[in-house]
């Protein structure tokens, strides 16, 4: 059947009136402090999220220095193209003149 508890707990002993010295060496009724070396699953856990965080984050700052390179790159093709056109431009002014000089004579 069913066992229900007495409704008396066991008797506390009180450590208020114990000496210092036996209040100090008792020190298993202190909680453990938790430490990430003994605890495996949340040690590997807290590893596991530290590389995932590095990982997104070497891979954001690659991204936005790509991006930045290419709005750069995509700025110098377009300034050496303008310059290549009045180039070209020129050049074409130069022979044209060039062919009508030579069909006079």
């Amino acid at each position: 059947g069913i066992q229900i508890p007495s409704a008396r707990a066991p008797p506390q002993r009180s450590l208020a009136n114990q000496p210092r010295s036996l209040l100090n060496s008792c020190s298993h009724l202190h909680a453990p402090t938790p430490t990430l070396h003994g605890d495996t699953d949340l040690s590997k856990r807290l590893r596991g999220n530290m590389w995932g965080t590095r990982v997104t984050s070497f891979a954001l700052g690659f991204a936005a220095a790509s991006g930045l390179s290419m709005y750069k790159l995509k700025g110098e093709i377009w300034s050496s193209h303008k310059i290549l056109a009045a180039q070209s431009a020129d050049t074409e002014a130069r022979l044209s003149k060039l062919e009508m000089t030579a069909s006079r004579e």
